[in-house]
């Protein structure tokens, strides 16, 4: 996408894939010729300082190439980041492998918030799923605090200008990538406590200086070194039965550095950048407090890596007592910084869900951030779908209060995709995202449907008490404003129960904190003497032998079938 300059990412891509391939070579070439020199210098010493000069020229290209291995790593993954939003304008996302499927319910899935072809599947860019919950709770349409909503509305705005900051930021998390981890789980483990921070002090601190004397005295023959080799071997021993005594708390130590040092480069990213926006200036606020906290991990980290190598563990430990001085800094910071800690680690998670409500301002012209009334209301011009192609949705309009809003029409005419419609950017507003849509304005409704509604053959539930359920919850509702989306309402039972089950819902979630949408073929509803009931309907046309439809909702009541049309098209009727 030209927003995140794919062009100059490519560029920068193939300079540094060149530059690697260069280095790696030549790193070769300079490792032959240091084996070659030492070889030779069997018979000519001069070239033993050639040798250890091919061997420091190889050192220094080991770090040079590492350098710029990062930078092409930087830049793969950040194709592979531009490469996603080109999929969601161009309408391969529905490729992506996370679709939200182990968050389903009844809600969620009538509204194709979860699932396979689903906004979750077109949103998220969470690698953690830390992220996933929260973007999940975001969608569940909560009720939510006027003013924290506009903060999320004001923060996902910014955060769709950002680009640059978007691409760092999720080029970062790539280290959790495929990796399905919970950051929080790591709290349990960061909260059970190791060592005692008085004992582990004094014995580091005493075994390790006890050592440097005793190599300081051995080496100006103040004493023999055989008493510094003595210590060493007692320092090693020491420290090997400590962290055998207390595995599982190294086994902890591990867990929680190794999670949590991968984390360091978002920090870097979120601490040096500029917000506006009231909630992302708060969290980097916290994060920027969780960043010394974070040094101090990856320190913690780096010296406990000492133990997982044989040589490292033998040299540092014998000198240092590294196991007992980490479980000393650990202990320490379990004391001092685990409150700021968690606060830094939530705020990944916060940012990974408003990234991902970001989305639709990046990749669609057609969004808006709705407006948020304290009347019951829903007015919106050219709504949309938000997972339907830009270029194919028909958009529509409605402007009303509580009320019955009764919708008819020919089949496949667009009915259902209404109800969805409006259900899907309800979810979105309610998120603080965008909403598919020119102008958009609603208060906090509770969303309750009636769509997918199918048997369940294990609790010996109908489809029709599947819909008595659904419909149940709605009417017993009593905690603030209220939309119903019914498609097909009662569908499961017999024509004459059916007409009177439906009047008698009109009737009762007929009030001034409710709006209905019912679709039906039923047009008696239509003519029900009840106020605030309006009549919408859909239509189709003809061109020649082929049905066309225009999917635009119309005032008024339907005139018009296609039912045995497409009976006699299909050739199930003459």
């Amino acid at each position: 996408m030209d927003k995140f300059n794919y062009k100059k990412n490519k560029e920068m891509y193939n300079y540094f894939k060149s530059k690697v391939n260069i280095i790696s070579s030549f790193r070769l070439v300079v490792f032959l010729c240091s084996i070659i020199s030492f070889f030779i210098a069997s018979s000519y010493i001069f070239f033993i300082y050639v040798g250890f000069f091919f061997i420091l020229c190889f050192i220094i290209l080991i770090y040079v190439h590492d350098k710029f291995y990062k930078k092409l790593e930087y830049y793969n993954n950040s194709l592979e980041v531009i490469d996603e939003y080109k999929k969601r304008v161009n309408g391969k996302w529905r490729e992506f492998s996370d679709i939200g499927g182990d968050y389903e319910s009844e809600l969620l899935n009538d509204l194709d918030i979860v699932g396979k072809n689903s906004l979750f599947q077109y949103l998220s860019i969470c690698k953690t799923k830390d992220g996933r919950d929260v973007l999940i709770k975001k969608l569940s349409n909560n009720k939510f605090n006027v003013d924290k909503l506009i903060d999320e509305q004001d923060a996902v705005k910014e955060l769709s200008n950002m680009h640059k900051f978007i691409l760092d930021f999720q080029v970062s998390m790539f280290k959790y990538r495929d990796k399905n981890i919970r950051l929080s789980d790591g709290f349990k483990k960061l909260d059970r406590r190791v060592g005692n921070k008085t004992i582990d002090l004094f014995i580091g601190l005493f075994l390790s200086t006890l050592s440097i004397f005793l190599l300081f005295f051995g080496l100006f023959n103040i004493l023999p070194l055989s008493c510094f080799y003595a210590m060493f071997i007692f320092n090693f021993f020491i420290n090997y039965m400590y962290s055998f005594i207390f595995n599982l708390d190294f086994d902890n130590i591990s867990f929680v550095t190794y999670n949590y040092e991968k984390l360091k480069g978002v920090y870097d990213i979120v601490v040096s950048c500029n917000f506006d926006s009231k909630l992302l200036n708060n969290i980097k606020n916290k994060t920027n407090a969780g960043s010394s906290s974070m040094n101090k991990l990856v320190i913690i980290n780096d010296l406990n890596n000492f133990k997982d190598n044989i040589l490292s563990s033998f040299i540092f430990n014998g000198l240092f007592s590294i196991n007992i001085i980490v479980m000393y800094l650990y202990s320490l910071f379990q004391d001092s910084d685990t409150k700021i800690f968690k606060d830094g680690i939530s705020c990944v998670a916060e940012l990974e869900a408003l990234i991902s409500l970001s989305n639709l301002g990046i990749v669609r012209d057609d969004v808006v951030i709705p407006k948020i009334s304290n009347e019951i209301v829903l007015e919106f011009n050219d709504i949309k779908h938000p997972l339907i192609d830009q270029g194919k949705c028909v958009g529509n309009d409605y402007s009303g209060k509580n009320g019955i809003n009764i919708i008819t029409g020919s089949n496949m005419g667009g009915k259902t995709s209404f109800l969805r419609t409006i259900g899907i950017n309800l979810i979105l507003m309610n998120a603080g995202g965008f909403v598919c849509s020119k102008n958009f304005k609603s208060c906090y409704m509770k969303i309750f449907t009636s769509m997918r509604v199918e048997d369940d053959i294990d609790s010996g539930i109908s489809t029709f008490y599947g819909e008595l359920l659904r419909i149940k919850k709605a009417l017993d509702y009593e905690e603030g404003n209220r939309i119903i989306l019914v498609d097909e309402i009662f569908k499961g039972t017999n024509y004459n129960d059916r007409i009177y089950g439906a009047i008698e819902v009109m009737k009762k979630l007929n009030d001034e904190r409710t709006i209905l949408f019912i679709t039906t073929h039923d047009f008696e509803l239509c003519d029900v003497k009840i106020k605030n009931l309006e009549n919408y309907y859909v239509k189709e046309y003809y061109e020649g032998d082929n049905i066309k439809f225009d999917y635009k909702i119309r005032h008024g009541k339907c005139d018009s079938t296609n039912a045995k049309y497409l009976m006699r098209k299909m050739r199930i009727i003459d």
